[in-house]
């Protein structure tokens, strides 16, 4: 037996040739088929025809092979040569109780981008944080190119149009290309739940030091990128920025993602990076620097109230300290009025300054 007739048996579920195909009678002037047989359509290509068939069989309920022929208006032997042809083409194709369907994944169906969704993936995957020196970079490139492929030349015109007229400014100040390697070791850390070992130098180190964690969160803040991970020498969840990194070792254990973690609420309570204890405070910005202070939501407790003399009043539960490297930014256009001992510490910096600058 050939290859061909074996295939077309096994796709028909029966041993021997397959049913050759009945010629289509029509009553005299009647236009429709004789002996019940389902009115043929005969107007379809081959190859719509065929399409059809394919999206018919992605479905999760199989059909069966008279159901195939009433539904694309063919015989039911044509419904078994097209199941061939399709499995010549590659597709897989299973055959149970309930009739033919196509193997899971065996198809997806064609992806259509307008002009505006490809804009929108370029700029997200041009955006610096992640197509700078990062190892997201290579790999954004050729997903981009990919999908630019199936749009149309217009398309792809237009958006090549808009590449220098459209960009996300957001800036990483950091160079990972030193650490692009232990980037990727943290990154897969993350994705198989690794526990890692690795030296971390932090600021007010003076020599890189050991640190056995289990990575939780990659995130990018600011002007960097940054490793959320349970520290055993610490006992807790800590912050780790990735260029302070200087090895990176998985040590073959595999840790449990913890189901109360959320990168959203870890980082919920913190102004900017820091976690530590959080206080209310109060500042005042001068009405020249209100409308900027009102069109930013920075923190997730934030309270504004407008003032008589045009000033702003800024309420927010956060870490002291770290508020008060965001508030000497504005210089004297902000006055910390709570707490007292924030009011204090703005003081005294504002005294150093001044000596500082007294000989100058």
């Amino acid at each position: 037996m050939s290859l061909g007739r074996q295939c077309c048996n096994r796709l028909s579920g029966r041993e021997g040739p397959p049913a050759p195909e009945t010629k289509c009678k029509t009553g005299a002037g009647s236009g429709s088929p004789a002996g019940g047989e389902p009115e043929l359509n005969h107007g379809l290509p081959r190859a719509e025809r065929l399409f059809a068939l394919v999206t018919t069989l992605d479905s999760r309920r199989g059909k069966r092979p008279a159901e195939l022929a009433r539904d694309l208006g063919v015989h039911r032997s044509t419904i078994h040569r097209d199941l061939l042809a399709l499995q010549g083409l590659g597709i897989g194709i299973v055959s149970g109780p309930e009739g033919y369907r196509l193997l899971r994944g065996a198809y997806a169906p064609p992806l259509q981008f307008t002009v505006s969704e490809i804009i929108a993936l370029r700029l997200a995957a041009t955006a610096p944080p992640v197509n700078s020196d990062t190892p997201f970079a290579p790999a954004l490139k050729r997903a981009l190119a990919k999908i630019e492929t199936l749009g149309s030349k217009q398309t792809g015109a237009v958006s090549a149009r808009m590449e220098g007229r459209m960009r996300v400014e957001l800036q990483s100040s950091a160079q990972y290309g030193p650490v692009r390697k232990l980037f990727v070791a943290l990154e897969r850390a993350l994705l198989n739940q690794r526990r890692v070992a690795v030296e971390y130098q932090a600021l007010a180190d003076s020599t890189p030091q050991p640190r056995t964690l289990d990575p939780y969160a990659l995130f990018f803040r600011r002007h960097g990128w940054y490793l959320a991970a349970f520290c055993y020498e610490a006992d807790k969840v800590l912050t780790f920025k990735l260029v302070r990194f200087h090895s990176v070792e998985p040590t073959g254990d595999r840790f449990h993602y913890p189901d109360d973690f959320s990168l959203e609420d870890y980082l919920a309570p913190t102004w900017e990076l820091i976690h530590g204890d959080t206080t209310f405070v109060r500042v005042r910005f001068a009405p020249r620097l209100a409308p900027l202070i009102r069109e930013q939501q920075r923190h997730p407790t934030q309270q504004l109230e407008d003032q008589p003399d045009g000033s702003i009043l800024l309420t927010v539960e956060a870490n002291p300290e770290e508020l008060s490297w965001w508030v000497l930014g504005f210089g004297p256009e902000a006055e910390v009025l709570e707490p007292p001992e924030l009011r204090q510490r703005m003081k005294d910096v504002a005294a150093a300054l001044l000596e500082v600058y007294r000989g100058a």
